[in-house]
């Protein structure tokens, strides 16, 4: 019950700080709360507003929605963090669930308890908010917030391949640092491989130099088929793309 009382107190903590323009100090009070409770939906939420990087925002609201799948406010911001890629399905939210009854955080003294009943209780809750407040900025470091958001970010080993019977091809395709390259008369087949992190984008684009040929691109996600697309003719253009984590 306390731990989920302090909670509260230093995500607002963490609020008031955002709002005075105190980012980096919002997110070390909201990386404390997450290694004590990395279950808190809120401060992933929060966090994901007061990071910089839009890699860590999305891996933070991916966390909000595993831990709450029907957070709207979440798949409204993803929705938005992805539109500047390639066009992407919208997220549906599921079904609301139904309103648990939460229970009272606080035992109801009896009807007709004497003054010093509350006294004491008053009292006791503030000598319990200090002592855990205290032992709680004691463990903090600024390497915290970092260290915990990219431990969201396991790395992922993708494999770019563009394969068929056309003799080469023009490839482009988003490296690791999510920039675009360009590969003219290639010749098939081809591979490319690269290390990303979980909500980095991926796309491959290839052109078949070719009359009447097959051309195929592939994208492998650790190891697995992930994103296959074929076509032929003259000339033609496949295209595969995702969001790894994401889709």
């Amino acid at each position: 019950m306390a731990n989920i009382i302090n909670e509260g107190k230093y995500i607002q903590s963490a609020v008031e700080l955002a709002k005075k323009g105190d980012r980096q100090g919002a997110t070390r009070i909201l990386s404390q709360v997450l290694q004590q409770n990395p279950k808190n939906a809120r401060a992933w939420y929060l966090l994901s507003q007061v990071v910089d990087d839009p890699k860590k925002k999305i891996s933070c609201l991916v966390k909000v929605l595993e831990i709450d799948p029907g957070n709207t406010q979440a798949i409204d911001r993803l929705n938005k963090l992805k539109q500047p890629a390639e066009p992407m399905p919208e997220i549906q939210p599921p079904p609301p669930r139904p309103v648990r009854k939460t229970t009272e955080l606080y035992a109801k003294p009896k009807k007709g308890s004497p003054w010093w009943v509350y006294t004491l209780l008053v009292i006791g809750s503030l000598v319990l908010s200090c002592m855990c407040c205290s032992a709680f900025l004691s463990e903090f470091s600024p390497e915290t917030s970092d260290a915990l958001i990219d431990s969201l970010d396991p790395n992922h080993t993708i494999v770019y391949r563009v394969e068929g019977t056309a003799s080469s091809a023009m490839i482009t395709y988003m490296n690791d640092q999510t920039g675009m390259e360009q590969l003219n008369k290639v010749r098939l087949p081809w591979q490319k491989s690269y290390n990303m992190k979980t909500g980095s984008s991926t796309s491959l684009v290839a052109q078949s130099n070719d009359y009447g040929k097959t051309i195929t691109c592939i994208i492998e996600l650790d190891g697995e088929e992930w994103k296959r697309s074929s076509s032929s003719g003259d000339f033609v253009v496949v295209t595969c793309t995702g969001w790894i984590g994401l889709d």
